[in-house]
């Protein structure tokens, strides 16, 4: 019983070491913190370095399900773009690449992007 429950730490413990180990390799490769929010369908995508500096003039390229580009803009100076959710699909990639070739990924899910409706006390109600 007690070799039992030492074999099930030590896979435990691997698993936990795998992971890291895959997050650090990740971390790596995508150093840029990339973060977004929504209201409604229109998402906005933010950039900052690993110092917290926004990307300013960064490259932003958006990929759909397909693997296709459907945005392949620039940031603004404060490292931000907004755009569209599409219709249809159902997972987008975002990849956002600095002036000195760093970059940054994010996945964006259909179901990450929930609908704002104006109630009562919000003030779209109050000016109408």
């Amino acid at each position: 019983m007690r070799k039992i429950s030492y074999l099930l730490i030590a896979c435990g413990l691997s698993f936990i070491v795998a992971g890291c180990s895959h997050i650090e390799k990740m971390h790596a490769k995508y150093p840029l913190a990339v973060y977004f929010s929504s209201i409604n369908d229109y998402i906005t995508v933010r950039a900052y370095s690993q110092e917290g500096s926004p990307i300013a003039g960064g490259n932003i390229k958006v990929f759909n399900d397909f693997d296709r580009v459907i945005i392949d803009e620039s940031l603004s100076d404060r490292g931000i773009y907004r755009f569209r959710y599409p219709i249809n699909t159902v997972k987008l990639t975002v990849i956002i690449t600095d002036n000195e070739g760093k970059q940054g990924k994010r996945y964006i899910e259909k179901e990450d992007i929930r609908p704002v409706y104006p109630d009562r006390y919000s003030q779209w109600w109050l000016n109408q």
